[in-house]
């Protein structure tokens, strides 16, 4: 086997891996539903995560097998699907049997924002690594737009802000995602 084909295996599964513990957390969400200790802002960014490692997983097999043959790309690759894991692990609530969500989040949202935040970082040090996007084509739109809404939910402590702007992420993700698939597509 080729360093490609141990590059896209391995990362296939740590892939399969961070969806197994997005689709756990969520089979848990439904079985121990209970309205009062429910949140949306939860389920919102779970999703949002979701989605973006489902573009990483289009992306990577679809663009980028030809920066998979060197050992320097294969590993920054591997550095999406890591943070996002490492984004739904702080995210994701211990024991989600009696978990009140709404709290668990409110404790864990420094940390979460500012995994966040390093992986907007990321992205946009791989696109000066990588060039090939337009300046405001949809997907460094998409990075700028998640890098500063990112880097100011660490800081702001309103409640209705923190909401207002997880409702934006989530619409601005999926139909930023929808856009570049669709121009993916196109082409």
């Amino acid at each position: 086997m080729s360093a490609v084909e141990y590059s896209l295996i391995f990362l296939s599964i740590v892939i399969g891996y961070v969806v197994t513990v997005s689709m756990v957390s969520w089979g848990k969400l439904i079985k121990y539903y209970d309205y009062q200790k429910f949140s949306i802002l939860y389920l919102l960014w779970s999703i949002v995560l979701f989605l973006y490692l489902l573009f990483v997983w289009f992306w990577t097999f679809s663009y980028n097998l030809g920066l998979l043959e060197s050992y320097f790309w294969s590993l920054l690759l591997l550095v999406r699907p890591l943070m996002i894991y490492f984004c739904l692990e702080v995210l994701i609530p211990d024991n989600l049997e009696t978990v009140n969500y709404w709290e668990s989040f409110l404790k864990t949202k420094n940390k979460f924002f500012i995994l966040l935040t390093i992986l907007w970082v990321y992205e946009i040090g791989l696109m000066i690594l990588k060039w090939d996007h337009e300046l405001l084509g949809p997907w460094s739109v998409h990075v700028l737009f998640n890098f500063c809404l990112s880097i100011s939910l660490v800081f702001i402590k309103s409640l209705r802000y923190l909401r207002v702007a997880t409702f934006a992420a989530f619409i601005f993700t999926v139909l930023s995602l929808a856009s570049h698939l669709l121009l993916q597509y196109l082409e």
